[in-house]
């Protein structure tokens, strides 16, 4: 889920409850990803970074940072400085 908007635009709608109703609901879960737009464009950016070998087997993770990836629905992680190996 994406939320984009400026507070002005609350105040002005005088609507502030809408957005702490709908900011509640997946408020404090470990399993979500909580990221500003400057975060979301870094890791964008990261991923494309990532190299791959030539029969795409092989990935390996040039970035300061963990990037995740699915290949024939199998979820990857690959950490820094780190190659893993896609299964087939």
């Amino acid at each position: 889920m994406y939320i984009c908007g400026h507070s002005y635009e609350f105040d002005k709608h005088n609507n502030w409850e809408l957005m702490e109703s709908i900011c509640e609901k997946p408020f404090g879960k470990e399993d979500l990803w909580y990221a500003t737009n400057m975060n979301i464009y870094q890791y964008v950016e990261g991923y494309n970074r990532l190299k791959c070998s030539a029969d795409g087997r092989l990935v390996r993770n040039p970035n300061l940072f963990t990037v995740w990836f699915e290949v024939d629905r199998k979820l990857y992680s690959v950490e820094p400085g780190q190659t893993v190996r896609v299964e087939e």
